[in-house]
């Protein structure tokens, strides 16, 4: 019988690609800044389309990677989309714009103004959503047309399920006069967020932000030095928050540093050196399957820019070695565009933008990959014959909240589960079907378990059961 041992940290496949790169879209003149969000069913791949002038392009990829249908166009004008999966719809973003996309990929309504222009609000860049299990939560760059204190602001807005604006526009952070914050990045823990942020002078920053959009305490500032470019991510427990890190070469050597932040703001151990070779690493992005991290990044270490990325621990411990996420090499210098990532079907999945072909068509086009999960820290030191169960996270969780539950199968196995009360009845069960080798996930909607207290939840896999117990508290 495979016995499988689990240590502090346990890798279980190697970090090789899944397949080769994936054409997602090849056309004259640069398509750029890909942005990646996973609908339980789809990804949706949006980017700066250039082909006249600038606009939004997008494409809906397969779990395996197959293009369904063709591409679309949803903006002309547009530069530097975003996108992120909520409840039924995705949502994009750019500019000051957005626009809800359904699975399939059919446009709903038409695009909307989230930060309206006026005699204040000036040049406006949104660059991040989150979705919290209620809302979506877009941050922005805002340029404030201030005779007394010309600067730019870290605003944030929340766009309901429909379309719907909240109420206000949120000033997340103040800058001081003929002051630049930038780069803002967001992620959220299931209810509140965490907004993170680059200064004039290359620190990092962070600000909580509730559900309600009240700011939660005062920022913090997460880096000290020759820093920029951040992002975040929400691993279950702890944000990590990662960014180009000068602090070597004086602002002309660059690596990829991280931190973790607990769910109250709280700097969590020291900093996290990911990636410090030689050569320059800079325009990093991360996700979490609540398991692992994965950071990734464009690397000069071969003199053109190919990217790499790192698996990272819940803990915050480097797992393995760098691994290249490129199956090919890009034929221009500059190589790609800053990648964009996300977590979904059990994978890791990567976008970028390089050039591929050669004269007379030597645009950027863009391309992705799958990585496969690699690895995992558990503080469970037995001997598994079969099938891990995880504890669920968040836990406890609140009864209008999701809850995530991970298991691992070391074959393909067919799998039930169930959630039980104290009184031993069952409350809830599903028949998943037949399971590949590997990790899964499967989301818990606490609104339909009932009233608040204590559960059993039970995985069933080729005649095993593993049980855990998870706490559900009310609104």
């Amino acid at each position: 019988m495979k016995k499988i041992v689990l240590g502090v940290i346990l890798l279980f496949t190697s970090s090789s690609l899944i397949g080769g790169d994936i054409p997602i879209f090849v056309a004259p003149e640069h398509q750029v800044a890909p942005s990646v969000a996973f609908s339980g069913n789809n990804y949706l791949v949006v980017w700066e389309d250039r082909r006249e002038g600038y606009g939004i392009g997008c494409q809906i990829v397969s779990k395996e990677g197959t293009l369904i249908g063709d591409n679309f166009y949803i903006s002309t004008g547009g530069r530097f989309p975003e996108v992120e999966w909520g409840d039924r719809n995705y949502l994009v973003a750019w500019g000051r714009y957005g626009q809800l996309i359904s699975e399939d990929g059919t446009s709903i309504g038409g695009s909307f103004c989230i930060i309206p222009e006026n005699d204040t609000l000036g040049f406006c860049g949104i660059k991040d959503i989150a979705w919290n299990g209620e809302n979506y939560l877009i941050v922005a760059q805002v340029f404030i047309e201030d005779s007394s204190c010309p600067r730019q602001d870290i605003l944030a807005r929340f766009v309901l399920p429909d379309g719907g604006l909240g109420d206000s526009i949120i000033v997340v952070a103040r800058a001081d006069s003929a002051f630049f914050y930038g780069a803002p990045r967001v992620a959220s823990d299931g209810e509140d967020f965490l907004v993170v942020w680059a200064d004039w002078y290359g620190r990092i920053w962070g600000q909580r932000l509730s559900y309600g959009g009240t700011l939660l305490d005062s920022s913090f500032r997460i880096g000290f030095t020759w820093q920029q470019s951040p992002d975040v991510t929400w691993n279950g427990t702890n944000y990590l928050v990662v960014w180009d890190d000068g602090r070597g070469g004086g602002g002309y050597e660059w690596d990829i540093y991280g931190q973790l932040i607990s769910q109250d703001g709280t700097l969590v151990g020291e900093e996290i050196p990911i990636s410090t070779y030689t050569s320059d690493q800079r325009f990093c992005a991360v996700a979490s399957n609540r398991m692992n991290h994965i950071v990734i990044w464009l690397d000069w270490r071969v003199y053109i820019a190919v990217i790499y990325g790192q698996f990272v621990s819940l803990s915050g411990s480097l797992i393995g070695a760098n691994l290249r996420v490129q199956a090919e090499d890009p034929l221009s210098f500059y190589g790609d565009a800053s990648p964009g990532i996300c977590y979904g079907n059990e994978n890791y999945f990567v976008v970028w933008s390089d050039q591929r072909l050669t004269s007379p068509d030597t645009s950027l086009d863009i391309y992705g990959n799958f990585i496969p999960f690699t690895g995992i820290e558990t503080d469970d030191t037995s001997l598994l014959s079969d099938i891990h169960l995880f504890q669920n996270k968040p836990n406890p969780f609140k009864n209008i909240k999701n809850t995530e539950v991970s298991y691992f199968l070391p074959r393909n196995s067919k799998v039930a589960f169930s959630i039980f009360n104290l009184g031993g009845q069952v409350v809830f069960r599903t028949n998943l079907g037949h399971k590949s080798a590997g990790f899964h996930t499967l989301t818990i909607d606490g609104d339909k378990l009932g009233s608040q207290g204590v559960y059993f939840y039970r995985i069933e896999a080729d005649g095993y059961a593993i049980t855990k117990k998870m706490v559900m508290m009310g609104k």
